[in-house]
């Protein structure tokens, strides 16, 4: 009976974390809408400012051409100066504009879990909310999902600790797609306590807009313990190589 009161109180405190949880998102995500509102407002202004001196350099090299011509072929000219007017304009607009290099983005994450999970179950994904690293904030603590901020090729690790009684397999997943796959099961005699950790790292091509996360697998899911505190660590991380 108290080992399953115990269980109850677990998974009902796991309930009040993810609401928790998606609160924060929300959040979040507002705070980011609000930024790049501003951010957008800002790009406008510069817009602004880069066509008045545009407009401005314009004005300078009209006024550079000198005074009205005094020669018979007085049409004939005014409309070369149309036309040279139309070139100074175009060079004047390809010099002044100089295209940015698009910068390499690095990126990287390591994040572990705060608390065990119970009896996750299957196909679920799971949340690794203790931020350790996370380099341009690609990493979610809220979803447990990393989000690719660049095509290139990433590297990405998991370790989970589980204890005796403890069935399961576990995936790194992108977008729907499994990429690497590992299994933990411990069986042992009454009174034999065996803790261990199962990884996997992988290797992969991913393109900007990309999801990457950890679940339980879809078919073998997991029961008893996923362990997470100052003993050893249930913990989950990627970086970027090549982009």
């Amino acid at each position: 009976m108290a080992s399953l009161l115990r269980e109850q109180n677990e998974k009902i405190r796991h309930l009040e974390n993810i609401v928790n949880v998606q609160k924060e998102e929300i959040n979040v995500l507002t705070d980011e809408f609000s930024i790049i509102k501003i951010q957008n407002r800002e790009k406008e202004h510069e817009i602004i400012k880069m066509r008045e001196t545009i407009s401005k350099l314009l004005q300078k090299c009209n006024d550079q051409k000198g005074g009205p011509s005094v020669d018979t072929n007085e049409g004939k000219d005014d409309e070369m100066t149309i036309v040279e007017r139309k070139n100074i304009g175009k060079r004047l607009l390809e010099g002044s504009i100089t295209p940015t290099p698009t910068p390499i983005r690095a990126t990287a994450f390591y994040a572990h879990m705060s608390q065990n999970e119970v009896n996750a179950g299957k196909h679920r994904t799971l949340i690794f909310d203790v931020i350790k690293t996370n380099i341009n904030n690609d990493y979610s603590p809220y979803s447990g999902i990393f989000t690719v901020p660049a095509d290139g090729v990433y590297v990405f690790t998991l370790s989970l600790r589980i204890e005796t009684g403890t069935n399961g397999a576990f995936e790194i997943v992108k977008n729907a797609d499994v990429q690497g796959s590992a299994i933990g099961v411990i069986v042992s005699d009454v009174g034999h306590d065996i803790q261990l950790q199962v990884s996997e790292t992988i290797v992969i091509s991913a393109t900007q807009g990309d999801t990457v996360f950890v679940r339980t697998h879809s078919q073998y899911g997991h029961t008893g313990y996923i362990l997470a505190d100052g003993n050893g660590r249930s913990m989950f991380a990627g970086w970027s190589i090549l982009n």
